[in-house]
């Protein structure tokens, strides 16, 4: 058995973090002193809070961990959470190549001479609808200039 801050340092995590994962009925304590109140964590914890940390990682809310992390069926539950964080992340890739693909093109524009001269618009020739790679999809962005 472990006493709290010896787990918490054997797993390089916080006192405060096992405190609050025991207050949300995540992690347990194996024993409590009734007299002290210490704490005491086994080796056994160990997979448990490595699945916590994992998912917590994979950018999981604890409250999605809590419900997966006792379920029979937590396989095909993280699978499909992993499928939403996967797409969420390709959102995210793809938005913040759009904005930096807008930045370079007003900077190109500004350092050549040119003024933006109508609305943009953006032209999706390749996406979800024909292929399911999203390093396939192609966006043409059209920007409207004129001479300074």
């Amino acid at each position: 058995m472990f006493r709290i801050e010896e787990f918490a340092n054997l797993n390089k995590i916080s006192i405060k973090t096992l405190r609050y994962y025991d207050e949300l009925g995540l992690l347990k304590p194996m024993e409590v002193d009734w007299q002290t109140g210490y704490r005491y964590y086994s080796a056994k914890q160990l997979p448990r809070l490595n699945g916590i940390l994992a998912l917590k990682d994979l950018g999981f809310s604890l409250n999605q961990i809590g419900n997966v992390i006792d379920n029979e069926e937590s396989r095909d539950i993280v699978l499909s959470m992993l499928d939403e964080k996967k797409k969420e992340i390709n959102d995210t890739i793809n938005s913040e190549n759009i904005s930096m693909t807008y930045n370079a093109l007003i900077k190109w524009i500004e350092e050549n001479g040119y003024k933006i001269a109508g609305s943009n618009r953006e032209l999706y020739l390749e996406g979800e609808w024909s292929t399911p790679n999203i390093q396939e999809y192609i966006t043409e962005i059209q920007i409207p200039v004129e001479k300074i």
